[in-house]
């Protein structure tokens, strides 16, 4: 982000990317009153988004020179860690 580039795997691993906030109000709904005594409760999205893309906005927002480069470092894997979740 310093202007440097960033050697990285192809970046195609999904993930769901999910604002602290948003985790936040969903342990606030669970202990004030939301009917999920004794369920286990996944909070996301529900929407994966691969890691290149999210580095590749990161780098863009910060401006700063230099760039990712998606498949400099080979992982040989490709995962996929996604909720599927609806809003209570």
């Amino acid at each position: 982000l310093a202007g440097d580039e960033f050697p990285m795997t192809h970046g195609t691993q999904l993930r769901d990317w999910i604002h602290v906030e948003d985790v936040a109000h969903g342990v606030v709904a669970t202990i004030t009153g939301a009917p999920f005594a004794g369920e286990t409760l996944h909070l996301g999205t529900g929407l994966g988004t691969s890691i290149v893309a999210v580095v590749e906005q990161v780098y863009a927002l910060v401006g700063g020179g230099g760039r990712p480069m998606p498949g400099a470092v080979n992982s040989g894997m490709r995962v996929v860690v996604a909720s599927n979740c609806q809003l209570v």
